[in-house]
């Protein structure tokens, strides 16, 4: 690597490069040519690529600096994305900046990353955030709390349960809610 990230001489034509896509292509590609990674997602940085950025670090397995990206630039969207990649590794750390974004993030979107939890540690987390959302930010979407509720259940925790079922009442579909406590006892 040349290190070309300590003193970069194109830093002062920085703004001129951002506007013409072309020129960013062929440096882009100059620099994947010579396997120059780590100035290639420092230009992508500086060039405000941070998909580029974040894919970089999850193809290395560098799941907290994509997380610590992700929460640096605070763009909705990009959490959206990869929020459910990022549960599957890290999901602690994940629910950490989820909560830290509070209602800046539109839990309903964030459901697809809860949906596919299959440790014990990333159902927990999903729970944490889960719960997070609808006692702390008052959110009253349907769809969350009866999510919550399916989390909830499978706690097998009856006190845990009926506290929920206590706090969400008016918020959890009837049916929905009776369905699923016949079949977690059947």
């Amino acid at each position: 690597s040349s290190g070309i990230n300590a003193e970069w001489p194109l830093r002062p034509g920085i703004r001129n490069i951002k506007k013409n896509k072309p020129i960013i292509k062929v440096i882009q590609e100059m620099m994947a040519s010579y396997g120059d990674t780590s100035d290639m997602i420092y230009f992508a940085d500086l060039m405000e690529d941070i998909e580029k950025v974040i894919m970089h670090h999850i193809h290395d397995q560098q799941y907290t600096s994509a997380l610590d990206t992700l929460r640096k630039r605070r763009s909705p969207d990009l959490f959206y994305k990869y929020t459910p990649t990022l549960m599957k590794y890290i999901p602690r750390n994940t629910v950490d900046i989820l909560e830290q974004f509070g209602r800046s993030l539109d839990p309903k979107r964030l459901l697809p990353s809860f949906i596919h939890c299959k440790t014990t540690d990333q159902k927990e987390q999903a729970l944490r955030y889960l719960q997070f959302v609808v006692f702390s930010t008052k959110c009253k979407d349907e769809a969350i709390h009866n999510f919550l509720l399916s989390l909830v259940v499978q706690q097998d925790d009856e006190g845990l349960l009926l506290d929920f079922l206590d706090k969400t009442d008016a918020n959890v579909d009837k049916k929905y809610r009776l369905r699923l406590c016949v079949d977690t006892t059947a």
